[in-house]
């Protein structure tokens, strides 16, 4: 089993290469592996540093630290290569390096491209997958012959929970989890590491999901306590470990039903018999309204589901007339509500259905003719007829009413 080197024995000999380097979790590592003692950083990114970037490499050169700056992608094996034999990391060239042996790896590259699978083609997939596919795979090509001190993967919550509309996202980590898996079959350092959102840096904060995330019972991850977390599991002898700040006990009812959170579920029995229940009595009470009563409960139902998913006060209910995109949902929250009706309902409902019918008012009646299958009663229908009326229809039907008036008096 690989035992890695303590932070504490960070060397200030060696090299330390992190890809994903002018990221703000790239940049965030570099400068905890600065203040651990490292004294010679190799960054890779695809792109120029952003200014932002630059200044933080500036002020790292200004403690005299030695910072090699590479653009280049990690998905070309070409490219990374010429990168480990100009500086003389394996054997193939007899080029003398200006920098010491590398000693450690850190892969915290990565790009997201959210989309339902049904939109989701090659191209897309490819964007997400290679830099974190290809791009650990070549690292480890080509330091399966060093002697490393550790070699982490950044990894993604994701891999263990799933996340609707990231298809590509899930896919790309758990190659990784599965790449750690392998290089400790054959004795080599390899830690994947599971981040939940980080608040503040990376891509999820730019994505404003700790709102989403907070509603399901995840909460984020500070920088200081991820690289307190980091500097803790470095050593760790695991392949992988998850870091997520949950509440196990909301995360379930939200009705996440997973195999990672069967051994939590143990420790609230009565959380699939409570859904159940919910869900039984959500429909009984249904079934058990007078017919004209039926729908307006739905809608109301409804409206409460979607100001879960949008993030709204309890007494702050959307409009059921407004579309749904246009009162802030997008479709990965679309997605999010589907998976919540489905639960409350116990049934399928088709993926298409709530952008189909794309208002609260709309869903309702679909839900409820289509998938509860019960009759409208004859007040019902005759709303919804005159809710679906042009406004020269509906002022023609007033001046018709005005005339029968008429001709009874």
């Amino acid at each position: 089993t690989f035992h890695g080197t303590s932070p504490q024995q960070i060397q200030n000999n060696k090299t330390y290469l992190i890809a994903g380097g002018l990221g703000d979790l790239g940049l965030l590592t570099a400068n905890w592996l600065v203040e651990k003692g490292a004294k010679y950083l190799i960054l890779i990114g695809r792109s120029k540093p952003l200014e932002y970037a630059q200044k933080q490499i500036d002020k790292l050169e200004q403690q005299n630290i030695t910072v090699k700056v590479i653009q280049a992608d990690i998905a070309d094996y070409n490219s990374i290569e010429h990168i480990f034999t100009s500086n003389n990391f394996i054997n193939s060239s007899p080029t003398p390096s200006a920098l010491p042996p590398l000693a450690g790896v850190i892969h915290s590259a990565g790009v997201l491209d959210d989309g339902m699978l049904i939109n989701m083609d090659s191209d897309r997939m490819k964007t997400v997958m290679n830099p974190k596919v290809f791009g650990a795979w070549n690292l480890h090509q080509l330091t399966k012959d060093i002697q490393l001190d550790f070699f982490i993967l950044f990894s993604s919550a994701a891999s263990l929970l799933g996340s609707p509309g990231q298809t590509n996202h899930v896919v790309a980590n758990i190659f990784l989890d599965t790449l750690a898996q392998y290089r400790q079959a054959q004795n080599l350092p390899a830690l994947s590491l599971n981040w939940g959102a980080w608040s503040n840096i990376g891509a999820a904060a730019k994505r404003q999901v700790d709102r989403d995330m907070n509603l399901k019972g995840i909460g984020a991850i500070s920088p200081q306590q991820g690289l307190e977390i980091l500097e803790k599991l470095i050593t760790s002898d695991n392949p992988q470990v998850g870091i997520i700040p949950i509440d196990w006990s909301r995360f379930i009812d939200a009705g996440y039903n997973l195999p990672l959170v069967e051994d939590f579920k143990q420790t609230k029995q009565n959380t699939n018999s409570t859904i159940a229940n919910s869900t039984i009595n959500f429909i009984t009470e249904i079934e058990n309204l007078k017919p004209e009563q039926r729908l307006k409960y739905l809608i109301t139902f409804l409206q409460k589901e979607v100001g879960k998913v949008l993030g709204l006060s309890a007494n702050k209910l959307p409009n059921v007339s407004h579309g749904f995109f246009d009162i802030g949902m997008d479709s990965l929250m679309a997605i999010e509500l589907k998976s919540k009706l489905e639960t409350s309902l116990q049934t399928t409902i088709p993926s298409t259905a709530i952008f189909e019918h794309s208002n609260i008012e709309q869903l309702a009646n679909y839900i409820y003719s289509d998938i509860l299958n019960l009759e409208q009663s004859e007040t019902e229908t005759k709303e919804i007829e005159e809710a679906e009326l042009s406004p020269e229809e509906i002022e023609n039907a007033i001046a018709q009413e005005l005339a029968d008036l008429e001709s009874l008096l």
